[in-house]
């Protein structure tokens, strides 16, 4: 036990010293990272609650309302913090379900470029993921109590975590031999420390509150990349498919206890149901990966495909890298990169670097485009407008930081509205390819002949 304990400590420090490099380079590429720190500052000036986005996140929103200006570092942290609570955890499922080389599995879940990526910036997945995985772990012991205090915590860190409950009850209910009690007990609880998180959101915003935005339907080959590539890596995709074809050829699967092999499968169902209906970010995959890894691993004993996959696995976040091939909001890439122009974007495939190469330089690169944005907006008439589109946040969390900018901010205006503006004299400006994202999203072509782009 001495030497598991050590195994354990020795995996914590792996996962958290390798997400520090990221921690002080802003608050994350995803402009929802930085409406999670505006909305907290928000929050502690008024004293009420305020959702980031819809639906709330009021977990993570409360937490950071204590620590508004705290800065990237310290809230970047929490995220990775998350991270080694999470990947400790998988090793204490894995052990539970006496998988074979658990402590590379571990290392494995750690380092798949989606779980690395969001565990480096002020972002609600990992929170949740932790506390879905922590529920795992007590429902294994059968601590229902202790599953539904983890539980309420991941829904109301991310709505969508309350999916694996459906799974979760069924075990719980074949482990008490079909007997309900327990399983009442731990689903209605669920529920109860759910709602008392959304309760103070609910009294403010009424049902809307759990309302989302309505955005247009990715085409296809976006959608397979965010699946597949986006959430494993190259690497770690053919990883996935050797380990696939192995399952598919395996019937071990009728060693796991009773009912969790159903409950395990429909955890992932669910979660690519879910991700179908709305598959914008390959992040939304985040929830599944845990249950996806373990049952494909499981029972995989050849050392031959164990070596290969692992290897393929540790070389998914650092090498075959996929992004935008653009200066202000895309990554940098090496001389090896392939670059084609896909759908009207240029885009690159770099051999040499990866997802995690590519996340660093995109967002040196935002940071960069937006502080100079930012001093450009600073020279304005006081009172001009500014379409900032997917900067929205990102640009007023600037120039709050680097002195207050006297124009207004929207992130999106109809044609209509723009009219208005015109007519009261207001002059209007627009960021990097906001005119064209604007134009598309109101499917006109307009905003470019009345606005001028912010240089």
């Amino acid at each position: 036990m001495k030497m598991v304990g050590i195994r354990m400590l020795l995996l914590a420090l792996l996962v958290l010293l390798t997400r520090l490099p990221f921690l002080s380079q802003g608050y994350g590429s995803e402009d929802d990272s930085w409406g999670l720190v505006l909305n907290a500052r928000q929050m502690a000036e008024t004293g009420e609650y305020s959702f980031s986005r819809l639906p709330g996140h009021p977990v993570q929103e409360y937490v950071l309302m204590l620590m508004p200006y705290a800065g990237a570092f310290v809230m970047n942290l929490l995220s990775a913090l998350f991270s080694v609570a999470a990947v400790i955890c998988f090793a204490f499922i894995l052990r539970v379900y006496k998988i074979h080389q658990w402590l590379l599995w571990s290392v494995v879940f750690a380092t798949i470029p989606i779980i690395w990526i969001s565990s480096t910036y002020t972002i609600d997945y990992i929170w949740a993921l932790a506390f879905v995985l922590f529920a795992w772990l007590a429902l294994l012991k059968r601590r229902y109590t202790l599953v539904a205090l983890f539980l309420g915590f991941a829904i109301a860190c991310r709505i969508t975590s309350g999916a694996v409950l459906i799974g979760f009850a069924w075990i719980a209910f074949r482990q008490e031999g079909r007997k309900l009690p327990q399983v009442v007990w731990m689903g209605v609880l669920t529920m109860v420390v759910a709602a008392c998180w959304y309760f103070p959101s609910w009294l403010r915003y009424g049902w809307s509150f759990f309302d989302t935005y309505r955005l247009p339907y990715p085409s296809l080959p976006k959608v397979i990349y965010k699946a597949t590539f986006g959430v494993w890596g190259l690497s770690g995709f053919i990883a996935i498919l050797l380990l696939l074809w192995q399952k598919l050829r395996n019937q071990a699967d009728s060693l796991l206890p009773d009912g969790h092999l159903t409950a395990i499968i429909l955890n992932i169902l669910l979660y690519l149901a879910a991700f179908l209906v709305l598959p914008q970010k390959s992040a939304f995959w985040i929830p599944a990966l845990p249950f996806m890894l373990f049952w494909l691993v499981y029972q995989i004993r050849k050392p031959t495909l164990v070596n290969i996959t692992a290897i393929l696995f540790l070389l998914s976040s650092i090498t075959g890298g996929f992004n935008l091939a653009n200066a202000e909001r895309g990554a940098n890439y090496s001389k090896a990169a392939l670059v084609r122009t896909v759908a009207g974007q240029e885009v690159f495939f770099d051999p040499l670097n990866g997802p995690l190469q590519n996340e660093y330089s995109r967002r040196e690169n935002r940071q960069v485009y937006i502080e100079s944005a930012v001093k450009a907006a600073q020279k304005l008439d006081s009172g001009a407008l500014v379409l900032c589109g997917w900067w929205t946040n990102q640009f007023i969390v600037n120039c709050q930081d680097q002195g207050a900018c006297q124009v207004q901010v929207a992130e999106f205006f109809n044609k209509t509205q723009l009219d208005s503006v015109i007519k009261s004299g207001t002059r209007i400006w627009y960021l990097s390819e906001i005119d064209q994202a604007n134009d598309e999203r109101y499917q006109m072509n307009y905003t470019a002949s009345v606005g001028r782009k912010l240089d």
